[in-house]
C-alpha cells in the first residue's frame, strides 16, 4: 500500500480523480471566528496566483456562518483544512484486488420503532422544538468475505454494522 503525505489530497470529480500534492501553502483553521477570514484568504489567493484548492470545512464550522448553526467546539481537530495546489494531476485509481461483495443489509430497528421514532421528530419541528434532526441507525449484514470494510468488523464476528 502507498503511504499519502499528509498534505495530499485525491478528490474524485465525475468519472476521473484528480491528486493534489505539493501545496504552495496549508491553511489551517482552530477557532471558530477564523473560518471566514480564512476562506476570504483562500479566494484571494487563487485568484491572485492561479492556485487550486482542496480541503475541507467541518460540520462544526457552522456557527460561523450562522449562530443558529450550534455545534461542539472540536478539540484537536480543525475547524478548516485546505491546501493551495498547484493544478492537480488526473489519476488512475488501482482496481480492488477482490470482487465486490454484495451485502444484504438490513437494519436494528424495526418499522413500527422507526415510524415512531420520525412520527416524534416531525411533532418537535412542528411545534418548533428543533428545526432539523439527524436520525441515525444501525445496518447491519452477515459476510463470508467483508474485503475493504474489514476495519468496520471484528476478526471474532463475520457480522458488520454500520452505524448510519
Amino acid at each position: 500500500m502507498n503511504e499519502i503525505n499528509k498534505t495530499e489530497v485525491l478528490l474524485r470529480e465525475k468519472d476521473k480523480w484528480l491528486y493534489f500534492s505539493d501545496p504552495h501553502r496549508i491553511i489551517t483553521v482552530t477557532q471558530l471566528d477564523e473560518v471566514q477570514p480564512a476562506l476570504r484568504e483562500i479566494e484571494r489567493l487563487i485568484e491572485l496566483n492561479g492556485w487550486h484548492a482542496a480541503g475541507f470545512l467541518s460540520y462544526e464550522s457552522a456557527p460561523a456562518f450562522d449562530k443558529a448553526f450550534p455545534s461542539m467546539p472540536t478539540t484537536g481537530f480543525p475547524y478548516l483544512w485546505f491546501g493551495l495546489y498547484p493544478e492537480p494531476r488526473s489519476v488512475d485509481i488501482p482496481a480492488p484486488r477482490h470482487p465486490k461483495e454484495i451485502l444484504d443489509w438490513h437494519p436494528t430497528v424495526d418499522r413500527d420503532t422507526y415510524n415512531a421514532a420520525i412520527a416524534q421528530i416531525k411533532e418537535y419541528i412542528a411545534h418548533g422544538r428543533t428545526y432539523q434532526v439527524n436520525y441515525t441507525m444501525c445496518l447491519q449484514s452477515d459476510s463470508t468475505q467483508a474485503h475493504g470494510i474489514s476495519s468496520l468488523i471484528s476478526r471474532k464476528t463475520r457480522t458488520i454494522t454500520l452505524h448510519i
